[in-house]
C-alpha cells in the first residue's frame, strides 16, 4: 500500500517569499518545527492508502484532467488557524478562493470517487501547513502573530503532483509518484 496524496505545488520564488514572511512574523518562535520549504503545498486531496494499481489509473484520469485546465494565479494574504476541540493544532498560511481552482478541485474528488475513495465533505480552502501545533506553550504567540497583516503574495501555480507520503520517527517525507505540468 501506499500513502498518498494530489497537490497543487507553488514556484519556488512563492515558496521563499512565504518563508521569509512568516520567519519575520513568527520569529520569537524559531524553535519550533515549522514545515520544511520542501513540504509547503496545497493539498488538492488525500488519498491516504492506496494500492498501486489504483494510483496508475487515476494517474491516468488526471492527465486528461491537467490537460483541460488553466494555470493557476493565487494571491496569499492572510495566515489562519485550524483548531480541534478550541485548541490550535495547524497554522496555515491562505490564498484568496480561486473558484476555478474550487471546480479543479471538485473534478478531482469525482475521478477519486470513481475508484472508491471517499468524498470529501468539507468544503476546500486554498491553505498551505506551515507549522503542525505540538508545543501549546505557543499558542497565544501563535494565536496573536496569525492576525499580522503582510504584503499580498501574489504567484502562478502550475504542477500537479502524486505524492506518496511516508511516515518515518522523524516525521514524514513526501515522494513525488507522477507529476504534471499545466501548459494553458
Amino acid at each position: 500500500m501506499i500513502r498518498a496524496f494530489i497537490a497543487l505545488e507553488l514556484p519556488d520564488e512563492a515558496l521563499f517569499e512565504i518563508t521569509t514572511i512568516r520567519d519575520n512574523i513568527f520569529r520569537e518562535m524559531n524553535d519550533l518545527k515549522w514545515e520544511r520549504k520542501d513540504k509547503l503545498h496545497i493539498t488538492l486531496k488525500f488519498l491516504g492508502d492506496s494500492e498501486k494499481n489504483i494510483l496508475d489509473k487515476l494517474t491516468l484520469d488526471l492527465e486528461k484532467l491537467i490537460d483541460q485546465q488553466n494555470k493557476f494565479q493565487l494571491t496569499f494574504d492572510k495566515f489562519g488557524i485550524f483548531k480541534s476541540n478550541n485548541i490550535p493544532r495547524i497554522l496555515w498560511i491562505g490564498a484568496r478562493s480561486d473558484p476555478r481552482l474550487s471546480e479543479f478541485v471538485k473534478s478531482i474528488d469525482e475521478i477519486c470517487e470513481k475508484y472508491s475513495y471517499q468524498k470529501e465533505t468539507r468544503a476546500f480552502k486554498t491553505h498551505i501547513t506551515l507549522l503542525r501545533i505540538k508545543d501549546y506553550s505557543y499558542n497565544e504567540k501563535i494565536i496573536e502573530c496569525a492576525k499580522q497583516k503582510f504584503n499580498e503574495i501574489t504567484t502562478i501555480a502550475d504542477k500537479i503532483t502524486l505524492f506518496q507520503s511516508q511516515l518515518l520517527k522523524h516525521g514524514s517525507v513526501y515522494l513525488p509518484i507522477k507529476s504534471f505540468i499545466i501548459k494553458n
